[in-house]
């Protein structure tokens, strides 16, 4: 997760972070299954972002892991199928 400002040698760092994480586990990132949200970024550098990381952008509402992602906050019915399956 970028915070603040997103800025492209962010970006860039975060790739490289990923990289060694996906070495040091024996894993690779799944660019398929990646997401990116952008809130109030100026639309060429989310774009370049995206690019950097190989992510899709996306947007609110969404889900993750079956479980909604909205800016909204979620109430019981939400959770419910999530603690179910726990």
């Amino acid at each position: 997760m970028l915070q603040a400002i997103p800025m492209i040698k962010e970006a860039l760092a975060y790739k490289q972070i990923l990289r060694y994480f996906a070495m040091a586990a024996g894993t690779e990132v799944s660019l398929s299954k990646s997401n990116i949200f952008f809130f109030n970024t100026n639309i060429s550098i989310g774009r370049n972002i995206s690019r950097i990381l190989g992510f899709q952008r996306d947007m609110l509402p969404s889900k993750y892991l079956g479980v909604l992602l909205t800016d909204k906050p979620l109430n019981k019915t939400v959770w419910e199928p999530v603690i179910n399956k726990l």
